[in-house]
This record gives C-alpha cells, sequence and structure tokens, in this order.
C-alpha cells in the first residue's frame, strides 16, 4: 500500500473552489433580492432606493469580512 503523500495544494485549492462558491452563491442571492426589491411596488421610491441602498451595502460588507478573513 503507497504512502500517503501530504499534499498542502490540494487543500487550499479545494478552500478556494469553496470560497468561490461561497462568493458566487452570494451575488445569486442577491441578484435574486434585489430583482425581488426592483419589481415590489412601493409608492415613495425613495424608500426603494433606500432599501436596495441597504440591502448593497450589507452585502458588500459581508464580501468583505469573507475576504479579509480567508
Amino acid at each position: 500500500m503507497p504512502a500517503r503523500r501530504y499534499e498542502p495544494y490540494k487543500n487550499a485549492d479545494r478552500r478556494r473552489r469553496a470560497e468561490a462558491d461561497a462568493a458566487n452563491r452570494a451575488a445569486a442571492r442577491y441578484v435574486v433580492a434585489l430583482a425581488a426589491v426592483q419589481e415590489v411596488p412601493v409608492p415613495n421610491n425613495a424608500l426603494k432606493h433606500f432599501v436596495v441602498g441597504v440591502y448593497q451595502a450589507l452585502i458588500l460588507q459581508t464580501a468583505f469580512i469573507i475576504l479579509t478573513i480567508y
């Protein structure tokens, strides 16, 4: 039975792929949520822009935290 070699690049590659998958899932959720917010009939257009802006800020803050952790 051959000895298993320690291959750290495989772990790093798996981590990078997992981070990319998480970022893609977050981006997909963002697009769906943004489209849903933009489709909701809101009597005050400024309110809609405020809600979209807050949501965008939360997504950017989350992405920044994820990127700084890794």
